[in-house]
């Protein structure tokens, strides 16, 4: 199949037709002429350029939260979805074995990688960079949605990891059974403090207590 719409999609042309190619081949066609090298290459740049991306952009954001950003924009689901809106497999090329795509997160995402990492190979640095961030502009648009915005355990974690301390403790104290709902009642502990909240399930609540101990860690 022709790749030059391909090219045209991800807004980069080939200088040497044969990295394409290779990114493309699945270890089916060949034990040697395969994407598995350079999809190893690929996923460390796609790391590396959404890292940078993440630090310049969100000074805010503290390496605990940088770090869960980021694992989530690169994942394995995250990439298949990306070749999925490329339409990147109809170019992958397979040996006789035939090979289901739908639903084949891993296939998919390897690809990516190997995309990447062909274009680094092909153009460099800067050529990689554009295309990566291109095709993250919209994910790193919606890194301030509700998908995103750190909770009050979240917080929590990050304020204590950042100051050596131990990790929280959450409890449940009872559950109130109401006529058409429930009540939890949990205690979160830090050393020596130890606050309490109510939710109508358990995470509610320790949301809540976490919530409160903060404010008082703040003070």
């Amino acid at each position: 199949m022709k790749t030059t719409f391909l090219e045209n999609v991800i807004g980069y042309k080939f200088k040497n037709k044969n990295n394409l190619k290779l990114a493309l081949n699945h270890r089916s066609i060949s034990y040697y002429y395969n994407n598995e090298r350079m999809e190893f290459l690929g996923d460390s740049l796609i790391t590396f350029i959404i890292g940078e991306a993440l630090l310049i952009n969100f000074p805010e954001f503290r390496e605990g939260f940088l770090s869960k950003v980021r694992a989530d924009l690169v994942q394995s689901k995250t990439l298949a979805k990306l070749s999925n809106e490329l339409k990147l497999g109809k170019y992958i090329n397979f040996g006789l074995k035939k090979i289901k795509l739908q639903n084949n997160e891993s296939i998919l995402a390897d690809t990516m990688e190997a995309l990447i990492g062909a274009i680094y190979l092909d153009g460099g640095v800067n050529p990689t960079k554009k295309v990566v961030l291109s095709l993250f502009r919209n994910r790193l648009k919606k890194i301030k949605s509700s998908n995103f915005i750190k909770d009050p355990k979240t917080k929590l974690q990050e304020y204590l990891q950042y100051r050596q301390i131990k990790l929280p403790i959450y409890e449940i104290i009872y559950i109130l059974n109401g006529k058409n709902e429930q009540n939890f009642l949990v205690k979160c502990c830090v050393e020596k403090y130890i606050t309490t909240g109510i939710g109508y399930n358990r995470r509610n609540a320790e949301q809540k207590s976490a919530n409160s101990l903060l404010k008082i860690l703040n003070e």
